[in-house]
C-alpha cells in the first residue's frame, strides 16, 4: 500500500501541480491549509490503520464505500436507519 502511493505521488502529484499552477488554478491560501490536514490526517489515519487488524480494516473500508455508494445514489442513509429503527419501535 505505501509502496505503491509513494511512487504515484511524486511524479504524478507534482507534474500535475506545476500545470494547474502555471494557469493559475490553485488557491495558494486553501493549499496550504488542505495540505496540512492532508499531513496530519495521513499520520493519524496511518497510526490508526496500523493498530487494527486487516479483518478490521476490511469491514471499516466496506462499511465507508456502502455509507459512500448511499450518499451517491441520492439517499440519506442515516435517515433510513433511523425511520427503519422507528418502524421496529
Amino acid at each position: 500500500q505505501g509502496t505503491s502511493l509513494g511512487l504515484l505521488l511524486l511524479p504524478i502529484g507534482i507534474l500535475a501541480v506545476i500545470n494547474y499552477y502555471n494557469k493559475g488554478l490553485i488557491d495558494v491560501k486553501v493549499v496550504g491549509v488542505m495540505a496540512i490536514a492532508f499531513v496530519l490526517g495521513g499520520f493519524l489515519g496511518s497510526k490508526i490503520a496500523l493498530m487494527l487488524s486487516e479483518a478490521a480494516l476490511k469491514k471499516i473500508f466496506a462499511i465507508v464505500l456502502f455509507y459512500t455508494g448511499f450518499k451517491m445514489l441520492g439517499f440519506d442513509l442515516i435517515a433510513f436507519i433511523a425511520n427503519g429503527i422507528k418502524r421496529i419501535f
